[in-house]
């Protein structure tokens, strides 16, 4: 799980999760939109990332599982 964006929220008030699926497992994506709906209400969207990566990639390529959120 990669969590390299921690409180970077524009809007400090908002409590949306967002899930990127570049590079990431839809089966850990789908384990992540289930637990937000249980414990936070589902507020959540999935986000692209338009430029650039992130560290998971070399994870995702290599054949491990890997999710992105960030809030």
């Amino acid at each position: 799980m990669q969590l390299d964006m921690i409180a970077y929220a524009k809007d400090p008030n908002s409590k949306t999760i967002y899930l990127v699926p570049n590079h990431t497992s839809p089966i850990l994506r789908r384990s992540v939109k289930d637990l937000l709906n249980t414990y936070l209400g589902g507020d959540y969207k999935e986000i692209n990332l338009l430029a650039g990566t992130s560290d998971l990639k070399s994870w995702f390529k290599n054949g491990f599982p890997t999710v992105f959120s960030f809030e």
